[in-house]
């Protein structure tokens, strides 16, 4: 042990390059040692230890490690900068590598609405996406478009990607094509409901209940129902839309799906305030934004500040539809 700091890092400022080296690669092979079976719970710093070892293979692999734990754990930045680490270490020949560490990055700037670097990582996954090895990813690579275009409120798009992931899901015989099916068709409904094609976008939620429950998809069960809940609101049916939603947000809650849950309970609280149920609404949306700061859902954050301010004004709580609405302005 160092009797104070300064004197262990006087030493190490001491340690040429090669030695400096060879002490990180010494104790990122010793704990790796130590830990054995559990060194993946020490990621960062083996990722680490080994970066500055110079020992590219077992950093890319730690770094992308410490990556999938920091997404898990909603840590968004920490995420993005391991791995864009592992992926500069993971050679073009590492094409597999290469569309993991993609595909997850991409899937947190969809969430935080990266849309120019979601975009950038979907065209890199589509040049490795060749060959009849990587024709699911070809398909996941449509609906991750559909998605996109549907956030951006390019709804065109997004039914035109979600129809051409559906027709080439519909004709696998894969289970994984179920999902992929239903998960198009979920996307299309709602790009259909925001054209104000309620009729398309029905049509299209009774076939994709119906396959989650025969795949028993249970989070797609969830957001078909979810999304009949935003429907049967849409046309006054607030009694319907509430149960739908609460069928939801309680398979949400039993999948442990964060990010499902807090729309599902914005969703509910839209259907409260119009059932003049104010107290209620807050108390969903406050929930929400609970859930939201969390997971770091900046955009989803500004929707419930700006409904439970709604809320807050509709009351009569003037103050709080006042704080509610400042907080949404800076975000």
């Amino acid at each position: 042990r160092f009797g104070h700091q300064l004197v262990q890092k006087y030493l190490y400022d001491e340690l040429d390059a090669v030695q400096r080296s060879y002490l990180h690669e010494s104790i990122g092979i010793g704990l790796e040692a130590l830990y054995g079976g559990e060194a993946q719970s020490i990621a960062p710093q083996l990722a680490r230890h080994f970066e500055l070892a110079g020992i590219s293979d077992k950093a890319r692999f730690y770094l992308a490690r410490a990556a999938d734990q920091a997404a898990a754990a909603y840590a968004n930045d920490a995420a993005i900068d391991f791995y864009a680490r592992s992926l500069a270490l993971t050679p073009a020949s590492a094409v597999s590598e290469r569309i993991a560490l993609l595909s997850a990055r991409e899937r947190v700037y969809h969430e935080l609405g990266q849309r120019d670097l979601q975009r950038s990582d979907l065209d890199a996954l589509q040049e490795l996406a060749v060959g009849p090895e990587h024709a699911q990813l070809r398909t996941e690579l449509l609906i991750r478009r559909a998605g996109m275009a549907l956030e951006m409120s390019n709804f065109v798009a997004a039914i035109d990607a979600a129809s051409a992931a559906e027709s080439v899901a519909f004709d696998g015989r894969d289970p994984g094509d179920v999902d992929a099916r239903v998960t198009a068709m979920l996307i299309r409904a709602r790009a259909h409901f925001q054209r104000g094609d309620t009729e398309a976008s029905q049509a299209d939620l009774d076939v994709a209940l119906t396959l989650s429950r025969a795949a028993g998809l249970t989070v797609r069960i969830a957001r078909a129902l979810e999304q009949q809940g935003v429907l049967r609101w849409s046309v006054g049916d607030l009694g319907g839309a509430k149960a739908n939603l609460e069928a939801a947000l309680g398979l949400y809650r039993d999948v442990g799906d964060l990010r499902s849950e807090a729309s599902a309970l914005n969703n509910l609280g839209i259907v409260a305030m119009d059932q003049r149920d104010f107290a209620r609404a807050g108390q969903y949306y406050e929930q929400g934004r609970a859930i939201v700061a969390r997971t770091g859902q900046r955009v989803a954050e500004t929707y419930l500040l700006v409904n439970e301010g709604n809320a807050g004004y509709d009351s009569g709580d003037y103050r709080l539809s006042l704080r509610c609405a400042e907080r949404a302005l800076e975000i």
